[in-house]
């Protein structure tokens, strides 16, 4: 993060489980590495005046800002030059929000608590002194808690006393997902690196909670099962050191993000049946497809890492990332803008310990919407949709992270010494006839002593 995650050529911390696996086979020994972080994310809306009605909108914040974030792995070598085999558990970073129950953005979101992590195995080998290849693989647990209103006025959509606060719970806790990578080190001082995280998609299991208002105290409303289904994108990166001296490293790096398969969030109610005397006869709410209709997102990555003292690593970067939602989709629930980041990072080495820590600015444009696409979702399939998603939103970032990092044994293993011959003995008969010859070796230029390990 220090680097701005221009941190793909060669990662040399046990964080290329997610940037580059390949880079794990050059980090020999025991490796032990945690690091947690907290993500301060405050966001504004200002809902655009109502073009029909007039009516003005008061401004929303979120109520929790605060989103932490964890890393947790470890590698060994086995003694074998070159190997790296281990495990690590880390969640990109945690999404909750919330906001008002009653605001003006509850048709858009009221608040969500989502988590995703990953339990990942890792191998990796440099097969040359140029070439290095490492796959990760394992689990991802995704859960998310939602809560949104949807409408239940069979006239105005937006009648207070008809908004209905739906909240879902859902989880897949089995999801394969992997991460492979490539190392290529021509010459000392260049480092190029790829690696691609396949798509893959979660199919969500869980249960529907409607709290009714009073104005809707007679409806009944049957079952609670629901299902959830979100597509994930393919991420590639590439990444360019040049070390132009031993203690100095700068990093260019390019990130693509294939968000283009995230058109629609597919809510499915399973049997969820409403029945409203006179109103509504015994209706099995309907799919809510939440059409996203994202796009592909990329960012260019510079960052500088310098070692000036044995005891220090300094570090820092900029990136400037693309948004994957389009402004007509923009809401409350994933705010996605143009966006710049500044990033400073330090490391503290004692002994075979290193403490790290890092600081990450985000800039984002605010996004003025005046096209919106974003409706209220209503329990009546053929209600007048109202346009929610007309405004201004705001928001930056502000990530702080702290890790330790441990090694041991990675000392360079010697290579191997042969044994030196035994000195014949000849014979006395003849010995007394013939000089003695020298002693064979399997070196001719071999040292006369062993030498010291």
């Amino acid at each position: 993060m220090g680097q701005a995650g221009a941190f793909i050529a060669s990662p040399s911390t046990l964080s290329a489980f997610w940037y580059n696996p390949a880079a794990l086979a050059g980090q020999g020994g025991l490796r032990l590495q945690v690091e947690a972080g907290l993500h301060i994310t405050p966001m504004s809306y200002q809902r655009a005046q109502d073009p029909v009605t007039g009516r003005n909108y008061p401004g929303v914040n979120n109520l929790s800002p605060l989103k932490p974030a964890a890393f947790a792995a470890v590698t060994y070598d086995f003694g074998i030059e070159g190997l790296a085999i281990g495990a690590a558990v880390y969640s990109p970073t945690a999404g909750n929000y919330q906001y008002s129950e009653t605001g003006p953005q509850r048709y858009q979101s009221i608040g969500a608590d989502n988590s995703a992590f990953h339990i990942h195995l890792g191998v990796a080998y440099r097969v040359f002194r140029w070439l290095s290849l490492g796959v990760t693989f394992g689990n991802t647990y995704f859960r998310t808690e939602q809560k949104v209103a949807v409408s239940g006025s069979p006239g105005d959509p937006e009648a207070i006393d008809f908004s209905v606060p739906f909240t879902i719970s859902v989880s897949d806790p089995f999801t394969i997902t992997s991460n492979f990578g490539v190392r290529f080190e021509p010459v000392k001082e260049l480092s190029l690196g790829l690696s691609v995280m396949p798509p893959y998609d979660v199919n969500a299991t869980g249960t529907a909670a409607v709290k009714l208002p009073s104005a809707l105290s007679q409806v009944e409303i049957t079952g609670d099962k629901v299902s959830l289904n979100v597509s994930f994108p393919m991420i590639l990166r590439a990444g360019i050191r040049y070390r132009p001296i031993e203690r100095l490293g700068i990093e260019a790096a390019f990130v693509w993000e294939q968000w283009s398969r995230n058109k629609t969030i597919e809510l499915v109610p399973d049997n969820i049946v409403v029945n409203f005397p006179g109103v509504i006869d015994n209706q099995q709410l309907p799919s809510f497809p939440l059409d996203k209709r994202n796009r592909d997102a990329f960012s260019a990555r510079l960052g500088v890492e310098g070692r000036p003292f044995d005891w220090l690593t300094v570090r820092g970067g900029a990136w400037y990332e693309s948004p994957a939602t389009r402004p007509e989709r923009f809401d409350m629930t994933v705010p996605d803008a143009p966006k710049f980041g500044l990033a400073i990072g330090a490391s503290f080495n004692v002994w075979k310990l290193a403490f790290d820590a890092a600081y990450v600015h985000v800039f984002a444009l605010p996004v003025e919407v005046t096209a919106s696409e974003a409706v209220a979702l209503s329990v009546f399939p053929n209600s007048t949709p109202a346009t929610v998603g007309n405004g201004r939103y705001e928001y930056r970032i502000d990530m702080f992270h702290l890790g330790i990092r441990a090694a041991f044994f990675d000392e360079p293993k010697p290579p191997p010494v042969r044994e030196p011959a035994s000195e014949v003995v000849m014979p006395a008969s003849e010995s007394a006839s013939e000089p003695a010859a020298p002693a064979p070796s399997s070196d001719a230029t071999a040292p006369s002593t062993m030498p010291s390990p």
